[in-house]
């Protein structure tokens, strides 16, 4: 095991969950979010927020967004739990770039390093930028705290960066 067995423990666990499955990004897709928007006045600019399991989610995301016009405009992925990243995710990331080379996205990542998954995001910011995805802009911050406390300082820092 790579990461010691508390942590494939953990990954187990997270590759189970039901938003993992394409079938619930679907869901999300075309049940929930029509939901929300139906409810809510919205313009035309979805961003998507998660912060630890919610950033792997929508690292998930990232990796199927159409290659026309994107889902999420934005998505600020805070202390995402990128550890529990996986083969199929990678093939996933590289499948979309390979399909389109376009992708008109704004990714802003934060981490948080007292402790934190600031190596993991560290790692994912790299593949990204690497890619030199056209249209794409990456922001990054990183801040001296407990993984559990970083939302609420990566979202007052960031929110002006997309509005």
């Amino acid at each position: 095991a790579r990461h010691g067995a508390a942590a494939e423990v953990v990954l187990r666990e997270v590759r189970s969950v039901f938003w993992y499955r394409a079938d619930y990004i679907k869901f999300f897709k075309t049940e929930f979010a029509p939901m929300i928007e139906k409810a809510y006045r919205i313009n035309n600019e979805r961003t998507y927020i998660g912060t630890s399991l919610g950033g792997l989610m929508g690292a998930v995301f990232l990796t199927k967004e159409p290659m026309d016009q994107p889902y999420f405009k934005n998505y600020l992925l805070f202390d995402g739990s990128f550890f529990a990243y996986d083969d199929t995710n990678l093939a996933d990331e590289a499948a979309r770039f390979n399909a389109s080379k376009q992708l008109n996205i704004t990714l802003i990542l934060s981490s948080a390093n007292n402790p934190g998954n600031e190596v993991p995001v560290d790692a994912f910011q790299k593949r990204y930028e690497a890619r030199q995805y056209e249209g794409f802009k990456i922001y990054r911050r990183s801040y001296s705290i407990p993984h559990n406390d970083v939302a609420n300082p990566s979202f007052d820092d960031t929110i002006d960066i997309i509005y």
